[in-house]
């Protein structure tokens, strides 16, 4: 990748891999949705708590809300890590939508009454809050994904109960 820093090489690759994850292309190589891609692309780096952190999109639930119904969603946090779970409109450029966790972040109820795609991430630091520990976006397992709910835990130290921060999304009528 020539002359690039390991810091500028790491930011184009996390970019190509969120790029690749939101854009599927079909038989003649073209891509599906590419404005969804573009947005992606110019705010590859500015995800996490700290509004630095580049995406893996893997890790990162997508939801949306039709335009008669609302997302009611319930937040909680069973870790002594710091945890944070992010919400991303991904129909506005990924505006964050919401911030919610343990220690010093409220785990106070969001709703979502503006229909579009949404995006759910889990960020952990390894240990509690301290300026100088970094973020890392947490690996994430849906429990439950139908028409009416779904819950999304996030694991932040290998465990692998995936409890260490929960969302539930309750889509209900307006």
């Amino acid at each position: 990748m020539g002359n690039f820093s390991k810091e500028e090489k790491y930011k184009v690759l996390s970019a190509l891999e969120t790029i690749k994850g939101l854009v599927d292309l079909d038989e003649g190589g073209r891509t599906e949705d590419s404005s969804t891609a573009a947005a992606a692309f110019r705010s590859a780096s500015n995800f996490g708590p700290e509004r630095n952190q580049a995406l893996t999109f893997a890790w990162a639930e997508r939801f949306s809300v039709a335009s008669n119904r609302r997302a009611i969603c319930r937040f909680s946090c069973r870790a002594w890590y710091e945890n944070a779970v992010m919400i991303y409109d991904v129909d506005q450029d990924y505006q964050l939508m919401a911030e919610r966790g343990n220690y010093a972040r409220s785990l106070e109820e969001l709703e979502l009454r503006e229909s579009g795609v949404y995006i759910v991430t889990g960020w952990h630091k390894n240990g509690p809050p301290s300026g100088r520990r970094p973020w890392f976006q947490s690996p994430k397992r849906v429990f439950v994904r139908n028409e009416s709910d779904l819950v999304v835990g996030f694991e932040d130290a290998g465990q692998d109960d995936y409890d260490d921060a929960l969302v539930t999304i309750s889509f209900r009528p307006l």
